[in-house]
């Protein structure tokens, strides 16, 4: 069953844009400590998917993700990841082929992975606010300085 109402703003979009009450804004749930984010194993180990973690921190602003955001981001860098591993597949072997007992033609196995990644990196990206949507309402339009996206294109080209 879905939510009712609309999504809460986080504390960072809440200090940005202001809030209706009169009362100043105080997490409920302390400041994460500052630091740089460190890339897991699993991410590092898959080139694809350290390549989108390198893009999604060269193009999120300085502070957006902290320490607690790693695990949420190494696995939304895992499912694109793996996306594009079950799209080569598909490319590979076409949308359609045999089943194994009757010889009938049946969709690709790797079309449902692709599409169930896809929708689980959608679904993480939202939730750490990083859609464009996403981050026009938390007011971070602005590219951080000294971190290009574009520099890193090449990088995550596969």
């Amino acid at each position: 069953m879905a939510l009712r109402g609309r999504k809460p703003k986080s504390i960072a979009e809440k200090r940005i844009t202001g809030t209706l009450r009169k009362h100043p804004v105080t997490p409920v749930v302390p400041e994460p400590p500052e630091g740089g984010l460190l890339c897991p194993l699993e991410v590092s180990d898959n080139p694809r998917a350290a390549a989108y973690w390198d893009m999604y921190l060269a193009s999120t602003a300085p502070g957006h993700l902290v320490s607690i955001d790693a695990p949420l981001l190494a696995r939304l860098c895992l499912a694109p990841a793996y996306a594009d591993e079950a799209t080569a597949q598909v490319r590979a072997l076409g949308l359609l082929v045999k089943a194994p007992n009757t010889g009938l033609p049946i969709q690709s196995p790797w079309v449902a992975i692709m599409n169930r990644q896809t929708e689980i990196a959608r679904k993480l990206a939202a939730e750490l606010a990083l859609p464009p949507a996403q981050r026009s309402r938390a007011g971070m339009t602005v590219a951080p300085p000294g971190r290009d996206a574009a520099a890193l294109s090449d990088k995550w080209r596969f």
